[in-house]
């Protein structure tokens, strides 16, 4: 027996009610299983509209936003501020050649170099920040003119740790040598 016997078979008031509950609630899910799909395919149509819409838009100035763009990076190229900066191709480069900076500023202030030693390089927003730490004797006003000196260097030096260590004993008319353990950074940009 089929779902039309069966409905037949059924009392009048219960065929009215199946009748009233059946067609439309039939009706609805015909409608939705059609609408669905269709509904899906001209959303996904519009929205691909719009983003043809604004790529075209969008590539119709970029000509005008690439020029603008080439000139801020060939102004920034052209800033003294690299020159602040050690240029070389590896991190080892500029490690040397921040030793060989700090040890003539050393002998230049007349320090007594007991340890120069390499920091480890790191990454920093597109630098490499090369450090040294060296342990030296030095008096006080040979330390205000090694501070002088690195502030003044042609490359930025940056002090991150100072330990000055005074003798014990002093007397009042004598500039005793200060004990000084310090670590100095600089940065390296390759080629830009």
């Amino acid at each position: 027996m089929n779902l039309a016997e069966r409905c037949a078979a059924l009392p009048l008031a219960s065929r009215r009610a199946v009748a009233l509950l059946l067609v439309p609630l039939s009706a609805v899910l015909l409608v939705a299983a059609i609408w669905t799909p269709i509904a899906y395919l001209r959303g996904s149509q519009v929205d691909w509209r719009n983003d043809a819409i604004e790529t075209l838009s969008s590539a119709q100035y970029a000509p005008t936003v690439q020029a603008a763009l080439d000139q801020q990076l060939a102004a920034m190229r052209s800033s003294p501020l690299w020159s602040k900066f050690y240029k070389a191709p590896d991190s080892t480069a500029a490690a040397t050649a921040l030793h060989a900076d700090l040890s003539a500023l050393l002998t230049s202030a007349q320090a007594s170099v007991q340890s120069l030693t390499p920091i480890p390089s790191e990454e920093q927003a597109g630098l490499t920040r090369v450090g040294m730490r060296f342990a030296a004797s030095i008096r006080l006003n040979d330390l205000q003119n090694l501070l002088t000196s690195m502030s003044n260097h042609s490359h930025y030096l940056r002090v991150e740790r100072l330990i000055v260590t005074a003798p014990q004993t002093q007397a009042p008319d004598e500039n005793p040598p200060l004990a000084v353990t310090m670590d100095v950074f600089g940065y390296q940009h390759g080629d830009r």
